[in-house]
């Protein structure tokens, strides 16, 4: 080497970096690397997660999160996070769209493996064998992982696709928009509130767990836990059909044993209270009374409330509270009105009875059915029918009779 002005050759020139201005130099120690700013060479000691020893190996400061990153050539990332210590990473990077397996090397390093199928695997590993896993089934077109996922932000999205086999537990969606979740035989969907299954599907069974359902096709019907209601401006039916040619079809209220309790059918026009258009019927059984009967919020038209009928428990005997009609006139206001006539099919001696009369039928002998009457007033008769001085009185379309009565005729 000939420098001008010196006119010999110079064979070696030794200068000190520390004389060049645009190299700053200070204090350096193991493991720095110079960083050109824009106007000089510095000399800057790493810092952060990772160290570069005097030896240039670089290395991640154990116990902090590390992100494993790749991008396919279609630009789809898969990006995780996990705490790992020693993480090495091979010479040998994958190119992007390939498929290939993170897999462990030694005790705690990692290395990406190109493989052939186009099976796509992630193992992450905290220095064990056995650590957090997310891998491609290419017959299933599905990742499956070993650890829970857990959305920070946004919602899961599900695209159109063909549910699994019914042996996997999985959530689908299909059908152009259908959700489908799907559990094992024998086992049960639950939805779950404050870690507290409130609903669960069964394939025979829907346990509502004594929530209520509520606003059932209409505002104000609803399914709740001692009420169940149905409301609209349309006709109501509520029907119970048995289609088993010697099935039974039942409506039943029950009481407890001993219940001073009550059993009712209510048939209501407006509020029920009896007055003009707003009347109420009751069909009824009181436990405390042993009373089955017809109750009426209206029984004498101005609103004044009472029974119909009704039988009381152990008795076949009917108590009308009202007239009685049979002829499909109106009845009477108290009493009975007979279209016809009366039968009486079984025999009942008369007998005297305080404050009462009545009438039946007495079987005298064969062949001989009488009428027996019952009256308050003893009545005497005569021995003969020549003898007139025994008579019964009775009253006749408003006028008082005498019945010339005898015990025998000559």
């Amino acid at each position: 080497m000939t420098l001008p002005g010196f006119g010999q050759n110079i064979a070696r020139i030794d200068i000190e970096l520390d004389d060049i201005l645009d190299l700053n130099i200070t204090a350096p120690t193991a493991g720095d690397i110079l960083i050109y700013d824009g106007d000089s060479w510095d000399n800057r000691f790493v810092t952060g997660d990772i160290t570069i020893s005097a030896a240039g190996v670089v290395a991640v400061v154990p116990g902090t999160p590390r992100q494993i990153y790749q991008t396919n050539a279609a630009g789809l990332a898969a990006e995780w996070t996990s705490l790992m210590d020693g993480i090495t990473i091979g010479s040998t990077i994958p190119a992007p769209g390939t498929f290939n397996t993170l897999t462990k090397t030694g005790t705690t390093g990692l290395t990406w493996t190109n493989v052939s199928d186009e099976d796509y695997e992630l193992l992450f590993l905290s220095g064990v064998t056995g650590g957090p896993r997310m891998e491609w089934d290419d017959s299933e077109q599905a990742f499956s992982f070993n650890f829970g996922l857990r959305l920070t932000t946004g919602a899961l999205g599900l695209g159109e696709g063909t549910p699994l086999a019914g042996t996997v537990v999985y959530l689908a969606r299909d059908n152009a928009g259908d959700l489908t979740f799907n559990a094992l035989a024998g086992k049960t969907v639950n939805v779950a509130i404050a870690g507290t299954d409130e609903y669960v599907f069964s394939a025979a069974t829907l346990d509502m767990n004594s929530n209520d359902i509520r606003e059932i096709g209409n505002a104000g019907s609803q399914l709740l836990a001692d009420a169940w209601t149905m409301v609209s401006a349309n006709a109501q039916l509520l029907s119970i059909t048995t289609t088993g040619g010697a099935a039974d079809a039942e409506l039943k209220l029950i009481l407890p044993a001993s219940s001073v309790g009550a059993t009712r059918i209510h048939f209501i026009q407006g509020s029920g209270d009896g007055s003009a258009n707003n009347m109420e019927y009751r069909l009824f059984y009181t436990g405390n009374t042993g009373i089955f009967g017809l109750f009426s919020q209206d029984i004498d038209g101005a609103s004044a409330n009472g029974n119909i009928f009704q039988i009381t428990d152990g008795t076949n005997d009917v108590l009308f509270a009202g007239g009685i009609s049979t002829d499909g006139v109106a009845a009477p206001i108290a009493g009975m009105n007979i279209g016809a006539h009366a039968l009486f099919n079984t025999s009942v001696d008369s007998a005297l009875v305080a404050d009462q009369v009545g009438f039946g039928r007495y079987d005298i002998g064969v062949g001989n059915t009488v009428i027996a009457l019952s009256q308050e007033t003893a009545v005497v008769a005569a021995s003969t029918e020549s003898d007139f001085s025994h008579a019964m009185q009775v009253r006749i379309n408003g006028v008082s009779y005498f019945i010339m009565l005898a015990s025998s005729l000559s």
